[in-house]
C-alpha cells in the first residue's frame, strides 16, 4: 500500500506527464469517475492538455503542496499566472493573473 504522500507523488506526476512527455499512464479517463463538470474542472483539463490559459506555455513551476493540492506557476517570464490544483481531483482554480 502506498503512503499519502506516495500517492499525492504520483498524481503531480500524472498531470505533469503530458508536459514532460514522461506518462507513466495509459488511462486517459484516470479523472473521469465522480468528477464535476464545472469551471474548476474544465480549468484543469485546460492546463493539461494545452498548457496555460493566458500564454499557452506548456511549462511549469511547481510551488508549495499541502494535502492533496499544489501551485503551480506558468514559466513563461512575462505571463507567471498561477493555479492551485488538486490532480487527484482533477481541480484547479486561477490565484493570480
Amino acid at each position: 500500500m502506498k503512503s499519502t504522500i506516495d500517492l499525492i507523488k504520483d498524481a503531480v506526476t500524472s498531470f505533469f506527464a503530458p508536459l514532460t512527455g514522461k506518462n507513466p499512464y495509459k488511462d486517459s479517463d484516470r479523472y473521469s469517475m465522480g468528477r464535476g463538470n464545472g469551471p474548476n474542472e474544465k480549468l484543469f483539463d485546460q492546463l493539461k492538455n494545452k498548457g496555460c490559459p493566458d500564454c499557452g506555455c506548456r511549462d511549469f513551476d511547481q510551488g508549495p503542496e499541502a494535502g492533496l493540492s499544489v501551485n503551480i506557476r506558468c514559466s513563461n517570464e512575462t505571463c507567471h499566472s498561477e493555479y492551485n490544483i488538486a490532480p487527484m481531483m482533477g481541480w484547479a482554480e486561477r490565484i493570480k493573473q
